[in-house]
């Protein structure tokens, strides 16, 4: 998944609840490695089958593997502060939007108590990935009406939309 690909998948690692903090520190279940990272091929996740699990013992019977590797086109790890996921995931899709040159999307998915809600609002004193956004967007709107710049809904390409005109977004200011 390189960087010329439609859609980027991240990850964003975190300790198991017992864990101590740091890189190093591996999710272990039953005393068996539940996941590692690859070495040699960068953002590749090596999932384990817990011993205790009936993937594994069912591997084991029919001589097939208890283990899959998953690529994304980056991993964080446990360590990755709120400003480096951002600056890493958000902030390039936010820079082509208001630049007017791609829409964008993005959005979380993981089980429940995954961390979803820690990425995207962050606590208290360290902001997610949703309030540095709004924070861009609307710091960087607010720079284009001090300088007196236009405002305006990008023509969409899309044949749909063809039709559709560029409109001025801002009310004309009484001379």
């Amino acid at each position: 998944m390189g960087d010329s690909s439609m859609f980027k998948v991240f990850l964003r690692l975190r300790n198991s609840k017992n864990a101590a903090k740091g890189d190093q520190e591996i999710y272990k279940k039953d005393g068996s490695e539940a996941y590692t990272l690859e070495e040699d091929e960068p953002a590749t996740l090596v999932a384990t089958a817990p011993e205790s699990s009936e993937t594994h013992k069912n591997s084991m019977r029919t001589h097939s593997l208890s283990v899959q590797k998953f690529k994304f086109s980056k991993i964080f790890l446990p360590s990755t502060s709120q400003a480096e996921l951002f600056e890493s995931t958000a902030l390039p899709l936010l820079e082509e939007a208001l630049n007017q040159e791609n829409n964008a999307l993005l959005f979380t998915y993981g089980v429940t108590n995954s961390g979803k809600t820690h990425t995207v609002q962050g606590p208290k004193d360290n902001a997610g990935v949703l309030p540095r956004s709004l924070d861009l967007i609307f710091n960087t709107l607010g720079e284009c009406l001090d300088s007196g710049a236009q405002v305006t809904r990008p023509h969409l390409q899309h044949p749909r939309f063809q039709h559709q005109a560029e409109v001025d977004v801002l009310p004309e200011s009484p001379q």
